[in-house]
């Protein structure tokens, strides 16, 4: 799917239910070889981790089963339950 490939802000749409009544915003980051802290991870070890997207959904409850969808404003979302 391309949002692995993509620096577009991530966005999860949730409930309790299909209507998905609740939306968080995320953050996208990558990682160079300069971020690393000494060789070999940042020479020869290093590889490209491509974006890692992070994004905090608040207010969930225990045992409470959760619907979700993901993407961003740039990529469809893709459904989950």
């Amino acid at each position: 799917m391309k949002f692995c490939f993509s620096d577009e802000t991530p966005i999860v749409y949730y409930g309790q239910n299909s209507s998905l009544t609740e939306k968080a915003m995320g953050t996208t980051n990558t990682y160079t070889a300069a971020d690393m802290c000494a060789p070999t991870a940042n020479t020869t070890g290093f590889f490209d981790t491509g974006y890692i997207h992070d994004v905090l959904l608040a207010g969930l409850k225990p045992s409470t089963v959760y619907c979700y969808k993901y993407g961003s404003s740039e990529v469809r979302f893709q459904d989950f339950s």
